[in-house]
């Protein structure tokens, strides 16, 4: 019996990583903003024409869904983000090109 235990359990433990491994889907939430960002400096970023001011507890995560230091972010392109009752960035997630069709399929602009 502890065989057939250890067995499942190491299936399901490659499963579960695999399907990781091959990519996910990140639910985000419904109050989510849409945007082309632009850059960050020193505490704020550019989203479209708006210049907003990151929140001290901002999140930014990177296409891997990992948490990014805002100088580290380099580039342009798409992002979903929230607000927080301030009017500061609270989440800032950078969007993959499957995110953004899915978006787009809800019907989020991107133009």
């Amino acid at each position: 019996m502890r065989g057939i235990a250890r067995v499942f359990l190491v299936v399901l433990a490659l499963t579960l990583s695999a399907g990781y491994a091959w990519g996910f889907v990140r639910n985000f939430p419904q109050d989510i903003l849409v945007g082309e960002f632009k850059g960050v400096d020193q505490g704020e970023v550019i989203i479209g024409k708006r210049l907003l001011q990151l929140s001290p507890a901002a999140k930014i995560r990177d296409q891997s869904n990992r948490i990014v230091m805002p100088g580290s972010v380099q580039g342009s392109g798409w992002v979903a983000y929230t607000l927080d009752p301030r009017g500061q960035v609270w989440s800032l997630w950078i969007l993959s090109n499957e995110e953004i069709d899915a978006l787009y399929a809800r019907g989020y602009s991107f133009k």
